[in-house]
């Protein structure tokens, strides 16, 4: 797939919601390293043109945006701001996305944003779908 974006996103998880997310990234253009505990599941988005990362930490290490589709609040907090976390390089002044449980990112982190990144919290509204934003 040939770049199209010079942002580069640093995607962790990528399972059942978080490969096809990955997936449209790449296919848009968008430079995208991958990181999944099993990463067996991430040849399909190699094939697409995506990068992987052995940790978050390195798929985090020069990313413009860090984005987590992660099961649970415990797994986010290890890999957000564990021994090989996200946030070990993030730059400052760069943004952290958790894409399933609007309030998980801050119970994982205390509430705050660690090394100056913007911690946002989103998910999906019911307007969103049927505008057609997400297909």
């Amino acid at each position: 797939m040939k770049r199209t974006n010079d942002l580069t996103i640093a995607f962790l998880g990528a399972g059942r919601m978080g490969a096809p997310m990955a997936s449209r990234l790449i296919s848009n253009g968008f430079n995208v390293r991958v990181w999944n505990r099993s990463v067996e599941r991430l040849s399909g988005l190699v094939q697409l043109g995506g990068i992987v990362a052995s940790t978050p930490a390195e798929a985090a290490r020069g990313a413009d945006v860090v984005i987590t589709m992660l099961p649970d609040g415990p797994t986010v907090e290890t890999v957000i701001d564990g021994d090989d976390g996200a946030f070990k390089t993030l730059a400052r002044r760069r943004l952290a996305a958790d894409e399933h449980d609007r309030h998980r990112m801050d119970r994982a982190l205390g509430g705050k944003s660690r090394r100056g990144a913007s911690a946002v919290r989103r998910r999906p509204g019911v307007r969103q779908r049927r505008a057609g934003h997400l297909r």
